[in-house]
């Protein structure tokens, strides 16, 4: 009889446990969901005493540079904002991505998806050895390592720096000022952005249009490959005593940032012959200025980076 109710006791406890066999989704309710991804990396970084090497770089990636750090082809799944932190040069097995997801989004299954989607192999001559994947509120981490750039003892650390996250731990007017701004630029018109730095740039003095086969021609930029952006807004003056071209645009989404980049920064250098020009980018959206007056260039780009958090892509270019 004991044994009955014990067994029956045990089911009811089972049949009980809240939660069990849900919906694993993620919530607001954690300080860390809110945090700038630059902060929790720094956390990381300086908690786990990871250092993998000089020539890496954090920075924000649209889906088909996230894709490529993690070995896919594409990547489908949603989210709000990615940032990576990997070599500059991808030869050497070793990429770190957070994700923040979207109020009640399902943690298990974008997890689930980096691990059946993560590609250990596609280094060239190359593997990574482990693939470990965590959840803190709405923020996803994805470790893709060999050993060697990241040993077992810092594997683990970097795991537990990540659980242990201190909300209260980092000054957000750090990560503003660095261009981390928590400002989501998606599904924002760029003309409603472009507005916005002309306002604070007066001397962006005409009239701002969108990217069109008639504009792109008049203003030199035919060898930007306008097809690879799905929205746009440039103002330009070639012709008058402070020639310049500034504007902003939406990378579809199978658009390579470099690629771009790389493409536009000749375009406006050849446009503008001598003139100074700077990019920016945040997510799949990219920020330019040429100008003869080069404190004009930098003013127009730093309103960018000051409102929307982007940063500077203008360092992978050499002149």
């Amino acid at each position: 009889m004991k044994r009955a109710a014990a067994w029956l006791l045990a089911c009811l406890m089972v049949l009980t446990l809240p939660g069990c066999g849900t919906k694993n989704t993620v919530g607001p309710e954690n300080g860390v969901s809110d945090m700038p991804l630059e902060a929790i990396l720094d956390q990381l970084l300086e908690k786990s005493q990871l250092h993998p090497g000089a020539m890496f770089e954090s920075r924000v990636t649209n889906r088909q540079e996230t894709a490529y750090a993690i070995g896919a082809r594409d990547f489908t799944q949603a989210y709000e904002d990615v940032l990576c932190y990997s070599p500059m040069i991808g030869t050497s097995p070793f990429a770190l991505l957070l994700f923040r997801l979207s109020t009640g989004a399902d943690a298990a299954a974008f997890v689930q998806y980096l691990r059946d989607t993560a590609d250990p192999d596609h280094w060239t001559y190359m593997h990574a050895d482990f693939v470990d994947t965590a959840v803190n509120g709405r923020v996803v981490l994805f470790v893709m390592a060999a050993l060697k750039m990241c040993p077992q003892d810092q594997r683990e650390a970097l795991l537990a720096a990540f659980r242990d996250t201190d909300p209260m731990a980092y000054d957000p007017a750090d990560y503003v000022e660095a261009g981390q701004s928590m400002v989501l630029l998606d599904g924002v018109a760029i003309k409603d952005l472009m507005g916005e730095v002309q306002t604070d740039c007066p001397f962006l003095t005409e009239p701002a249009q969108p990217l069109t086969e008639r504009t792109t021609a008049e203003w030199g930029l035919g060898s930007m490959e306008a097809t690879a952006v799905t929205d746009s807004c440039v103002t330009g003056d070639l012709t008058g005593e402070s020639p310049y071209l500034c504007g902003m645009v939406r990378l579809r989404d199978d658009t390579a940032l470099q690629r771009f980049t790389a493409l536009l920064h000749t375009a406006l250098t050849e446009a503008l012959p001598g003139g100074t020009a700077l990019i920016v980018y945040k997510s799949d959206v990219v920020g330019f200025c040429v100008s003869c007056d080069a404190m004009r260039a930098y003013d127009a780009t730093a309103v960018m980076t000051r409102r929307y958090g982007m940063a500077d892509y203008t360092g992978n270019f050499t002149k």
